[in-house]
């Protein structure tokens, strides 16, 4: 699951521009939604030996994979992603921070939609806990566009119904794609953050699978119309693509203060197979 995270950190470490110091602390958001496995075969998850079931979650290993990466001690290149502490956490999201050469603290906020790796728990004897979680975690993602810089989703699209936090609804005990696309709850919320005049996020990448057929519209126009810096994606992306793709997005964004180079250094990097695709309108800024 997480086989390509490495050679892309030592691409990072290697890569220019060198970091440049910030004159204002940033806060980055990376939201995981609730990922769960869905095979076409419908069969179930199998990591490290063991058998999480039919539509396990993986967002719960994600999230122990970014804080190995972000809490690691920094070694001499221009990795920006490293030596961070958590120094805050409830049962949705940690924030992790950094002291940097001029006193300033940059800080990332993981979210995380999941209770458990195991769908039968989320939805059985813990499915209150996970109902609750869901609605923190979603309130947290949204609410996250007014005090962050850059906002990160990775997870799944739903077929144009997310960013969602929430175990996936069935029907015939396969996922029901149809609702969601009716409903597209997570997308209008996701609007009306990006539309809110309280927003102080000046890039968005939506990394979950085909995000540009599934929002380019919607956030192209809020991105021409306020010059913010909008990344999506072409076709299907596994999850350890998406999370190396945000973990380089966290790293570029610390170290230049945009999203600019991200799609050129994923395709350099040749690690991830994901397509980044970022939306280039007129009137959006480009730094």
């Amino acid at each position: 699951m997480v086989h390509n995270v490495e050679p892309l950190l030592q691409s990072l470490g290697r890569s220019q521009p060198s970091p440049r110091m910030m004159s204002s602390r940033v806060r980055l958001t990376l939201a995981l939604g609730y990922f769960n496995y869905d095979a076409k075969d419908g069969s179930s998850m199998i990591y490290q030996g063991q058998n999480y079931g039919r539509y396990a979650a993986v967002d719960p290993f994600l999230r122990s994979l970014v804080h190995q990466v972000l809490t690691r001690p920094c070694a001499n290149s221009f990795l920006q992603i490293c030596g961070f502490r958590a120094v805050h956490f409830d049962d949705v999201e940690v924030l992790y921070q950094r002291t940097v050469g001029n006193g300033l603290f940059p800080e990332i906020r993981v979210l995380s939609g999941a209770l458990t790796p195991r769908h039968t728990v989320n939805t059985g004897e813990r499915a209150v806990e996970q109902r609750a979680r869901a609605q923190k975690a979603e309130r947290s993602f949204n609410a996250s566009f007014a005090d962050s810089d850059l906002v990160i989703y990775v997870g799944h699209s739903r077929e144009g119904g997310g960013p969602d936090f929430a175990p996936p609804r069935l029907k015939n005990g396969r996922v029901d794609y149809s609702s969601y696309q009716k409903a597209r709850v997570g997308s209008r919320l996701l609007m009306e953050s990006l539309r809110s005049s309280q927003r102080k996020a000046r890039a968005l990448a939506l990394l979950s699978c085909d995000t540009t057929e599934h929002f380019l519209n919607e956030v192209s126009q809020v991105g021409t119309a306020s010059r913010m810096e909008v990344v999506l994606t072409r076709g299907n992306v596994h999850a350890e693509d998406q999370t190396a793709g945000a973990l380089a997005a966290l790293d570029l964004f610390l170290r230049q203060g945009s999203l600019s180079g991200l799609s050129q250094f994923v395709a350099a990097s040749q690690v991830l197979s994901q397509s980044m695709q970022p939306v280039n309108t007129p009137g959006m800024s480009r730094r």
